[in-house]
C-alpha cells in the first residue's frame, strides 16, 4: 500500500486510506480525482472481494502484482 500511495503522491493525485463509505464498508484507497477504490488483497481471497459491495468502482491489487500506476 505504501508503494501505492507514494506512487500517488509523486502524481500529484490526493487519495484517502481506509475510507469508509456511509452506507457501510471500507476501502484500503480512494484516488480522490478518479473516485475509484483500490482494495490490497493479501491474504483476502478473491471470492471474498467479489461477495464485497463497494458504491464506487473498486479494483483488487494483489501484494505481489507491480505497481505500475493508474
Amino acid at each position: 500500500m505504501v508503494e501505492i500511495c507514494n506512487w500517488l503522491i509523486d502524481n500529484g493525485y490526493h487519495f484517502v486510506t481506509e475510507a469508509k463509505f456511509k452506507k457501510g464498508g471500507r476501502a484500503d484507497i480512494v484516488v480522490l480525482e478518479t473516485g475509484d477504490a483500490y482494495e490490497i488483497m493479501n491474504t483476502e481471497e478473491m471470492e471474498r472481494f467479489n461477495k464485497k459491495k463497494y458504491p464506487i468502482p473498486t479494483y483488487p491489487i494483489k501484494v505481489t502484482d507491480k505497481w505500475r500506476g493508474l
